[in-house]
């Protein structure tokens, strides 16, 4: 969760979406300290655990106020619910003492080079056979645009291949070169 900058406003709105304690005498309401909570939470209440903490107890029915007081946000807990108060933030920070989890790093690519150099010198190939004028073992020359485009009329009929071959048909080099 991510810390908003302080302001007046700010801390009203805070104050007025967190204040929910139902109507008990608060003369006596006891302060929890991060530190009551787990010992690993030094220091003040920070906004964020504020508004964490804030969500568990409203969850868990607890009554609770918050204050906002010079040294920085204060919980208030009734005498009677700060033993349960306690219990329900150490299940809540134990359960989440390693959220969100690191983030893992991108695996390394293969390296793969060489068989994308090969498809290139391949495709590149079989362009340049194909722009030649020659006809095989007596055959006519094969109209590769012909035979290969992406007709869809002819693609519907049954001719899948076609969706492979069109996008290998290139009419020239520059052709081949220019970006997608």
């Amino acid at each position: 969760m991510q810390e908003h900058p302080r302001t007046p406003a700010t801390e009203t709105s805070l104050i007025n979406e967190i204040q929910d304690a139902p109507e008990l005498e608060q003369t006596d309401w006891k302060r929890l300290s991060p530190s009551q909570v787990s010992p690993n939470l030094q220091g003040r209440l920070s906004e964020q655990n504020l508004r964490a903490w804030t969500l568990v107890l409203r969850a868990r029915g607890v009554p609770h106020e918050c204050r906002r007081q010079e040294e920085g946000w204060t919980l208030l807990i009734p005498p009677a619910e700060l033993s349960r108060a306690r219990h329900e933030l150490r299940l809540y920070e134990e359960k989440n003492r390693n959220w969100p989890p690191p983030a893992q790093s991108a695996p390394a690519l293969a390296d793969n080079t060489w068989g994308t150099v090969s498809i290139l010198v391949l495709l590149a190939l079989f362009h340049s056979l194909t722009r030649l004028e020659l006809g095989l073992f007596e055959y006519e020359q094969i109209n590769w645009l012909k035979h290969g485009n992406a007709d869809a009329f002819l693609i519907q009929r049954g001719e899948w291949w076609r969706t492979i071959t069109a996008l290998t048909l290139h009419l020239s080099l520059i052709h081949i070169s220019e970006p997608t």
